[in-house]
């Protein structure tokens, strides 16, 4: 679970009560797939990942809404966050995580940060 306590560790603006205190669930099923579960009062964005057709593009999910992530995509605690959002899920990876955006940058191809 993901929410208002975590928004100091990630840099994102609390933004008064915009960010509620599950703002987002993150749970990988027994099939390996990682799903993303918005259950804040306010939208969760959600910023998918470049496809030959398109750029990245921002989705909000409203309380209740999931979808599964796909390599690159990225997720938000508030929706006025920038793209690609505090967090990033990377399956290519040495082991399959969300990250911090800014933790990932720090890491090179072989995740132990060299």
């Amino acid at each position: 679970q993901l929410g208002r306590a975590q928004c100091d560790c990630l840099g994102v603006p609390h933004e008064g009560s915009k960010v509620s205190r599950i703002q987002a669930e993150v749970e990988v099923r027994e099939d390996g797939a990682v799903v993303l579960t918005s259950r804040g009062t306010n939208p969760t964005p959600l910023w998918l990942f470049p496809t030959d057709t398109a750029g990245l593009t921002c989705r909000l999910l409203g309380r209740g809404e999931s979808v599964v992530l796909r390599d690159g995509d990225g997720f938000g605690l508030s929706a006025s966050e920038k793209g690609p959002g505090c967090l990033l899920w990377r399956s290519s990876w040495p082991t399959a995580t969300v990250a911090n955006v800014s933790t990932k940058r720090a890491l090179d191809g072989d995740g132990d940060g060299d």
